[in-house]
């Protein structure tokens, strides 16, 4: 997927998108309440794979209407969901054409005459699903964004990625197992953002993490930043299926909670370190294989399984 949008990015001569952000040409001649503004846009009219449906466009926004709010998106991060969305293997499908993206951070330019929340200058990210954040600019109701304070010190690229992972890391520790200090859980994918964030909330609760991460050429660096940063104890795959760590997971009690976005064999694996009446959340499924887990973990450890998708979790709940 990443090599696939690279090329894209290269195709279409994008001035820059990569993992972490969009940047577009700057239109700074506005007047302070309502204009028309430049905006270039990522769109595509039919599911397939990104770089073969996705195509570069250019509009001039309309003046804002008396609800809404003029802004210029500063960052936009590639999420693996915004590409399933593109390629339709995702659990919505927007009406076609859609601009994808999900997150990402913006800046106020203007606001309609009703808006009283939101002034320009502001940071404010969406709180709406599918709003399109793959572009220069928007006009999006004044509804549909939040205000971010106190936050002109964080760097708007780490603001834009703040909506879906470190949410989705919070949810998980908080809605399926009540954890103490103490206590254990299990994950895979451990250095992805979720995993990331996972780990650094439990450092400070005192709950202890087993982190499962496929091996790689710099593993010996990423293990020493994950354990600097919170994560307890960190191993591959390869290791959790093999004795080599035996005696360290051993020194641990067994995990309460197990979380999974791998799926397949890994998801397995992690299983068997539950304890009884564990619980296992899957919230993603990188390797796109079926979650199997052995009969005998259902009878003889009572486990449970779970499944969690932010957008189903936020539209059952107000911003409150």
């Amino acid at each position: 997927a990443e090599y696939g949008v690279k090329k894209m990015i290269l195709s279409k001569r994008w001035h820059s998108l990569n993992a972490l952000k969009i940047t577009f040409p700057r239109f700074l001649s506005f007047t302070k309440r309502t204009f028309t503004q430049p905006s270039t846009f990522a769109q595509y009219n039919e599911h397939g794979a990104p770089e073969k449906v996705v195509n570069l466009l250019s509009t001039t926004l309309p003046p804002v209407a008396p609800n809404e709010v003029q802004l210029q998106v500063l960052f936009s991060p590639i999420n693996p969901a915004d590409l399933n969305l593109i390629e339709g293997t995702y659990g919505l499908k927007p009406k076609l054409p859609a601009i994808p993206g999900n997150e990402g951070v913006a800046k106020v330019l203007s606001v309609g005459s009703e808006v009283r929340d939101f002034r320009a200058g502001d940071i404010v990210f969406p709180t709406s699903s599918n709003l399109g954040t793959w572009r220069s600019h928007a006009v999006w109701r004044d509804k549909d964004i939040f205000k971010l304070s106190d936050v002109y010190d964080v760097k708007h690229e780490y603001l834009a990625s703040l909506l879906v992972n470190p949410s989705t890391a919070f949810r998980l520790l908080e809605d399926y197992v009540e954890l103490k200090e103490g206590d254990v859980i299990i994950q895979n994918g451990a250095n992805s953002q979720v995993g990331t964030c996972v780990y650094q909330i439990a450092s400070t609760r005192g709950i202890k993490t087993i982190n499962v991460i496929r091996d790689r050429p710099n593993l010996t660096e990423t293990i020493s930043q994950m354990k600097d940063q919170g994560a307890t104890l960190v191993i591959t795959e390869d290791q959790l299926k093999s004795n080599q760590f035996k005696n360290e997971l051993n020194a641990l009690p067994p995990a309460k909670l197990a979380l999974n976005m791998v799926g397949g064999q890994s998801s397995m694996e992690i299983a068997k370190y539950l304890d009884w009446g564990g619980v296992m959340v899957t919230y993603g499924g990188m390797s796109r294989r079926p979650v199997t887990i052995p009969t005998s973990l259902f009878i003889f450890k009572n486990i449970h399984l779970h499944g969690f998708w932010l957008t189903k979790w936020v539209e059952n709940r107000s911003m409150e």
